[in-house]
């Protein structure tokens, strides 16, 4: 009550390479599959991650498209 931590927030855990490679490479296949399937991110069910990801890393991403 008195804590500066913040309530109702889960704590953000980092995966562990060693301890989470099964999900870590399952994560990664998905994401494949996923942007091969719609790689403009453009679909209805994708819109939101498109735009979180445009947000967050969308400058990055054009940069590395112009080399």
């Amino acid at each position: 009550f008195l804590g500066t931590r913040q309530s109702g927030l889960p704590v953000l855990r980092v995966g562990d390479i060693i301890r989470d490679t099964e999900i870590l490479l399952a994560a990664r296949k998905d994401a494949f599959e996923l942007l091969e399937g719609d790689p403009g991110l453009c679909d209805p069910g994708h819109r939101l991650l498109g735009e979180t990801v445009q947000l967050r890393w969308g400058r990055e991403l054009n940069l590395m498209e112009r080399g």
